[in-house]
């Protein structure tokens, strides 16, 4: 136990872009930052909810109207969701 605070350290990557090594795990793909595709997500559909979930297949995105979701797009980056929609992508991929 007194080690480990020092293996913890020496393991965590000083960019935090660089995702934590993880034994016996595929290497996860890197993920956009959120906050200027969901942007144009809201440009998209003003005054409506939008979400955005993520899981281990990629992610959706959802437009909620009327107590219920419709689902808008599906992909396996949050950019690609955006550009199965048509909206131009903020930046260019990393």
């Amino acid at each position: 136990m007194t080690y480990l605070e020092v293996a913890l350290a020496a393991t965590v990557p000083t960019d935090p872009h660089q995702p934590i090594p993880v034994p016996q795990t595929p290497r996860p793909h890197p993920v956009d930052d959120p906050a200027r595709l969901t942007a144009r997500l809201g440009e998209r559909h003003p005054g409506r909810p939008v979400t955005v979930r993520f899981d281990r297949t990629g992610c959706t995105i959802h437009l909620h109207e009327d107590g219920s979701s419709r689902l808008l797009a599906g992909a396996a980056t949050l950019r690609q969701a955006v550009a199965a929609l048509g909206l131009p992508s903020p930046d260019p991929p990393r």
